[in-house]
């Protein structure tokens, strides 16, 4: 299985963490997207059983969110796109850092 795939849901593009997808895997990803990618988190929603972060890279608002299903990133204007295409690009040699 990748560790990541990426698909388009109708305006959106969806990155999933195929090996990172436990509720507690969620903070790994946030420091990662922090630490390699210069991601600024603008907003933290946490509930029983999900959870948000609205974040910005390369100027780019991204959501990452776990759910029951798992853990994914999602883009919805060009420019958040192009920031989730490049995450998903270089997530491989990151995430084994």
């Amino acid at each position: 299985m990748k560790e990541t795939d990426i698909k388009s849901e109708r305006d959106l593009i969806v990155m999933d963490f195929n090996l990172l997808d436990k509720w507690d895997d969620f903070e790994d990803i946030v420091m990662l997207l922090e630490k390699y990618f210069s991601a600024t988190i603008t907003k933290r929603v946490n509930g029983p059983e999900s959870k948000f972060v609205t974040l910005i890279i390369n100027k780019g608002e991204l959501i990452l969110i776990n759910n029951p299903y798992g853990n994914t990133l999602k883009a919805s204007n060009d420019v958040g796109k192009a920031a989730l295409m490049e995450v998903y690009s270089n997530w491989d040699k990151f995430s084994r850092l």
